[in-house]
């Protein structure tokens, strides 16, 4: 072998490595206002059903009269329409919050990625396959956006299972 070749694999041994969950927090550390807006609307969004239900039992209350919780027609109404208005606005809220940090995460992992690729030698400037040959520069493309694609996604994940759970608390 090729001291050349020694040098880029020794290089390569280098670049220290994160667990998942390492990675996670890095992009969250990256953006953590649109992460919390994210969380915190989502979370209002879905407890907003519960509020829906409360206002309907309160009104059903009202119709039986067997409960002191009680909405009148006109109150109900005005209830459900003060609920959808706060429904709808954490809602917009949570995917404007969420398009951008995804967008800013996708971003600043490509950046880095190609800022890797251009650190290593000239003469293999692209990343090789499992195969042991150099991808094409399409395929390296391909790879960094849906890689990082998939890793959004899974901050995605963990934002909606926190904004789910405030559900069941």
């Amino acid at each position: 072998m090729s001291e050349k070749v020694q040098t880029m694999k020794s290089e390569a041994q280098k670049v220290p490595t994160l667990k998942t969950y390492q990675y996670f927090w890095r992009l969250i550390k990256y953006s953590p206002k649109y992460f919390i807006t994210d969380i915190s609307t989502a979370a209002v969004f879905w407890l907003s059903f519960t509020v829906g239900g409360l206002i309907l039992r309160a009104y059903f209350n009202y119709l039986t009269g067997e409960s002191e919780n009680t909405l009148s027609v006109a109150e109900a109404v005005a209830a459900q329409i003060g609920y959808a208005i706060i429904a709808g606005l954490a809602l917009a809220a949570a995917i404007l919050a969420n398009t951008i940090l995804r967008q800013r995460s996708m971003a600043v992992m490509i950046r880095n990625m190609f800022a890797r690729i251009l650190e290593m030698p000239g003469a293999r400037p692209l990343p090789e396959d499992k195969d042991g040959k150099t991808m094409s520069s399409g395929v390296v493309i391909s790879t960094l956006r849906d890689d990082t694609n998939e890793i959004v996604n899974g901050i995605t994940t963990v934002q909606d299972s926190l904004g789910l759970g405030s559900k069941f608390h």
